[in-house]
């Protein structure tokens, strides 16, 4: 009689008490923390915030980008060359050069075509530079022009001294088919 008495008290408060939050009503917020909303936590992001964010690899992508847009904008306008894209040093415009015609000049301005290449190549890095180190959109935006307009007269550079590159090839070869005198 007291197991059978311990037993049904024993489950009667089990299920006493697994109806026991069901009855319990839930407290809502107070309404004063609801509506609050917390100021002054967060963080207002400006431009330069983000920039110092992204990535190298962004970054990367994005003047490859840049650079990719500028080979198919000087693609797109094949008579433009080099000379035309790029002031030369004088910063007068120079003309379609011809192909050279010895072994000589092919040299010369293979050379000549490789430091120009070099040049731009500084120029770009160091206008990727400022671009990355600018304070405001507007300067911003400028240089990133500026770093199209290079990077396509550097691709340019580069197609000319592939040509010239070329060209030096055939001169050889036409010098080694030639019998000496």
């Amino acid at each position: 009689m007291k197991l059978s008495r311990l037993v049904g008290m024993s489950l009667g408060l089990l299920l006493g008490l697994t109806f026991v939050p069901a009855v319990v009503p839930q407290q809502a917020p107070p309404p004063h923390q609801a509506k609050k909303p917390k100021s002054g936590s967060g963080k207002v992001w400006t431009n330069e915030d983000l920039a110092g964010v992204r990535k190298p690899s962004d970054v990367y992508l994005d003047q490859k980008l840049a650079a990719e847009e500028a080979a198919k904008a000087a693609k797109e306008t094949p008579q433009e060359t080099a000379a035309d894209a790029a002031p030369s040093q004088e910063g007068t415009v120079a003309s379609k050069p011809s192909p050279p015609k010895t072994l000589e000049e092919a040299e010369e301005r293979i050379a000549k075509k490789r430091e120009e290449i070099r040049n731009l190549g500084q120029m770009v890095r160091r206008t990727r530079e400022e671009h990355f180190n600018a304070s405001n959109d507007q300067a911003r935006g400028a240089l990133n022009d500026k770093i199209v307009q290079l990077t396509g007269a550097l691709d340019v550079a580069e197609a000319e001294l592939r040509s010239l590159e070329a060209r030096l090839q055939e001169l050889l070869t036409e010098a080694r088919s030639q019998p000496l005198k």
